[in-house]
Parts: structure tokens; sequence; C-alpha cells
């Protein structure tokens, strides 16, 4: 019998496999929601439509960090890369930082090389 966090996991795969078939960005209408598209910035974003009909942008790592907790993300936290591979959005590669540890990580990461 599978526990209720293997059930969240795999909720969360099926929903990010959906959410792959929609990739390409809409140019004048926002008609095909969820889909996801790659920012400029190399992170991947989800468009989504509130209940109240706007269009949400959440980043994909936020998100499925999100949906992985009981509740909210705490405020003034960061979900990280831990290969560093902004696209890489599995559950596994992801972790929560305070604002220091994440300037921590990545400034020790540039004195490494």
């Amino acid at each position: 019998m599978m526990d209720s966090k293997d059930q969240k996991i795999m909720e969360l795969e099926s929903e990010i496999k959906e959410l792959e078939r929609f990739t390409g960005f809409q140019k004048t209408y926002y008609s095909n929601f969820p889909y996801k598209s790659k920012g400029m910035d190399g992170y991947w974003y989800i468009y989504r439509k509130t209940t109240s009909g706007f269009m949400h942008k959440t980043s994909e790592h936020r998100y499925i960090m999100q949906q992985s907790l009981p509740g909210q993300i705490p405020k003034g936290y960061i979900v990280h890369h831990r290969d560093g591979n902004k696209c890489n959005n599995t559950l596994s590669n992801l972790d929560i930082l305070t604002r220091s540890e994440h300037s921590k990580k990545h400034n020790s990461k540039h004195k490494l090389q």
C-alpha cells in the first residue's frame, strides 16, 4: 500500500507530464491552460487560470515544491536546485533554503572554481 507522500509524488509527476504537453506561448490569447514556457532567465514557468479567470504565472520549481508541502513555502525561503540545473525540477533535486543558506551555497561554489 502506498503512503500519502508516494501518492502525492505520483500525482505531481502525472500533473507535470500533463503540463509538459503545453510548451508554447500563446501569441495573443491565453486559450490553452495550463501550459508552461521557458523564461529568458532559464527557469520554466507554469501559466494557469485562477478561479476568477485571471492568468497566474508560477515558477515550476516553486510550484512543484509547494505541492509537496502540507502548507505554504515559508516567507523568506528560496527553492534551490541541488545540481544547479534550472531545468531539472524533479522533487529530489529541490531544497528549501533561507536566503542566507542559499547565498552561502552559491558563494562556496564560486570559491571552489
